[in-house]
């Protein structure tokens, strides 16, 4: 993936509606490059991901697909650095909804993450 910018985001979340359903559309484009401004500024890939999640999911710049979109991104920044999150589907969105109803912080997503990540093996 290219650097990550308000467009590329908006690429992603497009993707997502087209392959799993939903209604497209920016609800508000300021608060997608409020989260490139605020990545901008972190070197860590957890903190990196454990804020795509918490600002895409709780700021819902998107009509739809907020919590799908912001997983994407999120396991798209560890992968680039060799690891994924290896959690089975109802572990994952058990967490996203922890997320969507303000009931997990950047900080425990980042701790969640952290204890959740494998490397990707290569053949």
């Amino acid at each position: 993936m290219s650097e990550l910018s308000a467009q590329k985001i908006i690429e992603i979340h497009n993707e997502v509606i087209d392959k799993y359903g939903g209604t497209n559309g920016i609800l508000n484009i300021g608060t997608i490059e409020y989260l490139i401004f605020l990545l901008k500024k972190e070197n860590d890939v957890f903190t990196k991901a454990s804020l795509t999640l918490h600002n895409i999911i709780t700021s819902h710049p998107f009509m739809d697909g907020n919590k799908r979109t912001g997983f994407q991104i999120a396991n798209l920044l560890l992968r680039q650095e060799g690891i994924h999150i290896h959690a089975n589907h109802e572990e994952i969105l058990h967490s996203l909804i922890k997320i969507a109803e303000y009931k997990c912080s950047v900080e425990k997503k980042e701790k969640w993450l952290k204890e959740t990540v494998r490397t990707l093996h290569s053949c």
